[in-house]
């Protein structure tokens, strides 16, 4: 999703629900070549934590910036 080179990135929720959408479509094996900086530990959940984050920037920080 980023560039691990560049200093600075900008992300926005639609970023993280397209790159969950597309982890969770892959098979296990796929998740290795798609993901490669991924840890072995990791590469079960990317699915999860990419749709977790989502959800929390989109309904769970979502009231606190609109304050």
């Amino acid at each position: 999703m980023v560039e691990p080179n560049k200093p600075n990135s900008i992300l926005h929720p639609v970023d993280f629900e397209i790159e969950a959408k597309r982890a969770c479509a892959l098979n296990f094996e796929d998740v290795k070549s798609t993901y490669p900086r991924l840890t072995e530990a990791k590469r079960p959940y990317v699915c999860i934590d990419l749709l977790y984050q989502h959800v929390l920037l989109v309904h769970g920080f979502g009231r606190f910036l609109a304050l």
